[in-house]
This record gives structure tokens, sequence and C-alpha cells, in this order.
């Protein structure tokens, strides 16, 4: 039987200090090429006026027509691996992303998706400042870091956010790029509600008595104080949903009246997944700050177009800013392999129990909502025998997937390496 334990990714938030010396306590994450992709088999030949194309480590179209552009996604699972490059191809959208696109601009196409593996344990660091209530903080510096990034979570969630399919990659490759990840939690992850709003979430007012602002400014005070980061290090924030608003936040406390209260609040350069962030922030802050959204984001407490309005008035004022919509995309047969535990043999079964079900178009675009198909399998799950024999998270995972794919409210790593480029923009 389907277990009713799925539920949506949550906002998170990440942070980077750049700095010299590796972590102590860090378990020496091993990074590694992954093993080399077999040999590019013999192209089939394509039908006239197509180009022939052949995916190493990903999947894509098998022809295109000639002067076309197509998207490959590679093959990866996001709990260990990286894509560093794709090469053989004139890729139109950064070629360092998972998914890209490619001109088809000769007679055939071998397209290599190059990986990296990494395996890394985040290192659990237990804090309480400025209040009693201890929290949970997910760290991992590398060697000589060049920055430090902070991740926040959304309504509901924990500094486990990081762990998440999708947050994990990007962090991974952060990491990958030489950069410390911090994904710390709010005060109502533990306390409970403390604003009487009836959510658990990061506190965004800009005010002086901000608990969260309060106990982000001590997690890096006492960091900074122990050596484990050095102190006026780049510093960076990335956030989801309710963790997207907090990180405009942060990118101004500079320019308030509390600056001399939070001196460690200070940042290079923040990104918003998939909320357009508080008024007062907007109208203040003069940090570089970044809009990715989910263009059919199904959360009513979110508008894109007032992303779009806020990046808008932000460039006015001469404060870098960029705001953009990610679009929906197909499945195709092994994208679940990304969740971690999820083989081949499992996502490929996935893929074809979604199509009996009648979930996808004769483009392999999702015809139902992500809600819609977790009622379709609780209600029968005899039709979803293998999500059914998944552990727990893995379902919440797969489902958060097709949420992607959807271009839902959820936090997608397919710009991972443009949020990365963001920030180096700003050292």
């Amino acid at each position: 039987m389907v277990m009713m334990t799925f539920k949506r990714a949550t906002m998170t938030i990440f942070v980077v200090l750049s700095g010299c010396g590796g972590s102590a306590g860090d378990n020496g994450g091993v990074l590694a090429p992954a093993p080399g992709p077999a040999p590019a088999p013999a192209p089939a030949p394509a039908p006239s006026g197509q180009t022939a194309i052949t995916v190493i480590g990903g999947v894509g179209p098998a022809n295109a027509p000639f002067s076309s552009r197509v998207e490959v996604w590679s093959t990866i699972s996001a709990a260990t691996e990286i894509v560093t490059r794709w090469t053989g191809g004139n890729f139109t959208t950064d070629d360092e992303e998972w998914h890209a696109t490619v001109a088809v601009d000769s007679p055939a196409l071998t397209l290599t998706a190059e990986r990296q593996t990494i395996n890394i344990n985040f290192e659990l660091l237990s804090y309480s400042a400025p209040t009693a209530i201890a929290k949970i903080a997910r760290l991992h510096i590398p060697p000589s870091p060049r920055g430090l990034i902070l991740l926040l979570h959304g309504t509901g969630g924990s500094s486990s956010f990081i762990e998440r399919t999708e947050t994990r990659y990007l962090a991974l490759k952060a990491i990958s790029k030489g950069y410390a990840v911090l994904a710390p939690e709010a005060e109502e992850s533990v306390a409970g509600d403390l604003d009487n709003d009836g959510k658990a979430r990061w506190l965004v007012p800009l005010s002086t008595g901000n608990t969260d602002l309060r106990s982000l400014d001590a997690l890096l005070a006492s960091l900074n104080a122990s050596g484990r980061l050095p102190a006026g290090l780049p510093q960076y924030a990335l956030g989801m949903s309710n963790g997207g608003s907090m990180v405009a936040a942060l990118g101004a406390v500079a320019n308030t009246s509390a600056a001399g209260l939070f001196p460690r609040l200070r940042f290079k350069a923040v990104v918003s997944y998939c909320a357009q962030a508080r008024a007062d922030a907007v109208a203040t802050t003069a940090t570089p700050t970044a809009w990715f959204l989910c263009g059919n984001d199904d959360n009513a407490e979110v508008s894109n177009n007032g992303a779009l309005a806020n990046s808008a008035s932000l460039t006015a004022r001469g404060v870098s800013s960029v705001a953009l919509l990610h679009a929906a995309t197909p499945l195709f047969d092994e994208r679940f392999v990304r969740v971690a535990g999820v083989s081949t043999t499992q996502s490929r079964a996935l893929a074809a129990e979604l199509r009996a079900a009648g979930c996808l178009d004769a483009d392999q675009r999702f015809t139902q909502t992500s809600s819609e198909i977790v009622s379709l399998a609780t209600a029968a799950p005899g039709r979803f025998p293998t999500l059914a024999a998944l552990t727990a998270t893995q379902q919440r995972d797969v489902i958060s997937q097709i949420a992607v794919m959807r271009a839902e409210h959820e936090m997608f790593s397919d710009w991972a390496s443009r949020t990365l480029r963001w920030f180096a923009a700003y050292p």
C-alpha cells in the first residue's frame, strides 16, 4: 500500500563564507571522477533532413531537425554525482547544468555528460544562541573555501532541507566549486509558532528584535570565533519560498538601522527561489538579488508577477538583479534515478506506471498536478506497485520530482550552475 507520507519540499537557503583551512570534524568527503562513460555506439542513420544524436551518460532525442534546439538530461544520482560539463555540441544554455539545451548544427552529434562523484556526509552542528532553544545546522567546509553559502529552508522545514534531492545536488555542485555550505534552521522549526501566524518558518521582518536575525548572526560569529570560517570572507545566501523571502531580508540588513546589531549578516549576493520577498526588504536592499521562479507555482502566497516587479524595481535603482521563470519539462524513463536509492529499473517502472495511469500526454508532459497524482496513487495503490514498494522518503522525493517537472512550487537544481555563476560574479 502507498504510504501516506508525501510532502512537498520546503524552502531552504545557503550561505557561503570563503576562508582558509578545512573543517575540524569534517568527514573528508571524497571528490573523484565518476566512472568513465562507455564508448559511443555508432549512431543510427537519421531520417532525411534530421541529425542523428547520441547521448552518453544521459538521455535526449535520437534525432532532430537541423538548425533546431533540443534538450538533454544527465542520468545521475543527485545524492552522489554532479555533471561537470557537457561536451560534443554547441550548448545554448549553461553547459555545466545537469539539464541543458544544445543547437542541432552538424550532421551528427555525440553529446557526453561528464560527471564527478562526491561522497559527503554533512556535519551536524548544534547551536542555541541567542536563545536556549537548541537547533541543528548542517555544514560542510572544503579545504580553503572560496566562500560560504547559506541555505535556508521554507515553511515547516528544517536544516534537513539540504538532504533533499534537488537541494543536495546544488550543495554538491557548490562544494565542487570550493564553497562551504551551511544549512541552519529557523527558531520556529523547533520552538513552534512564535509570531502566531499559524506556521513555523523564518521571521522575515527587518527589526532589531528578530530572533532569526539574531540567531544567524550568532551562529556565524561562533564559526568565525572558533576558526572554522575566517571572518570577512564572502558570504552568499540562497533560500526556497519562505527561505527565499528570508534571503532577501538578509541582503537588506546592511542598509538598515539595525546593521550594527548584526555585523555578520553581510552578503555579496542572494538568490530567492519561489518567493517574491517583502516590500521593506526590496525597498532597502543594495545586494545583488536573483529571483528563480517556478512557471506554474501553485503556492497561493507566491506571486511571480510580484517577484518580476521587485526585480525590475531593483534594476531601476541600479541594484543588480534578474528574475527568471523555470518552465515545465517532460518525463524521461530514468528521471527518478536522481532520487537516492532508486535504480534505473525502478525509475523505468515508475515512468511506465505513470503513463499507464494516464498522467502524461503524448509529449511526456504531466497532465495532472503532483497532488492529484498522490491522490490517485493513494486511492489505487495497485496501479503503482513500484511506488508503493519505495520507502516513505523515496516516495516523497519521487512526488517532488514530478512537481519539479510540472514547475510547481518546488526547489529545482536545473539552474544550480547558474546560481553559482551569479554568486561568483560578486566575489
